[in-house]
């Protein structure tokens, strides 16, 4: 049963980590009052949003993490719909 302690543990570190609004982000703004943001800590570089992006906005830096060219970035949505982890995200300003 010592078991069971060690997995609440664990789900309740997960929850406050999951919840921490100060994890590292790559975060991308446009004058439309909408921007993009990447939680870096939830990527699991799978780089499904780089081939779901239609106008090339996603790229990877040296350390093969993705990011966002704000000038190609139009915040379709097709990166953030087609991320497993729930890593990215749009939200209204």
């Amino acid at each position: 049963m010592w078991y069971l302690f060690f997995i609440t543990i664990a789900v309740i570190l997960f929850v406050r980590i999951r919840k921490n609004p100060s994890a590292p982000k790559e975060e991308i703004n446009n004058p439309a009052g909408k921007s993009a943001e990447t939680s870096l800590l939830y990527c699991r570089k799978c780089y499904a949003c780089i081939s779901a992006c239609p106008n090339g906005a996603l790229y990877t830096d040296d350390k093969d993490i993705p990011l966002t060219d704000i000038s190609k970035c139009v915040l379709c949505g097709n990166c953030v719909s087609s991320c497993p982890s729930d890593a990215r995200s749009i939200c209204s300003d």
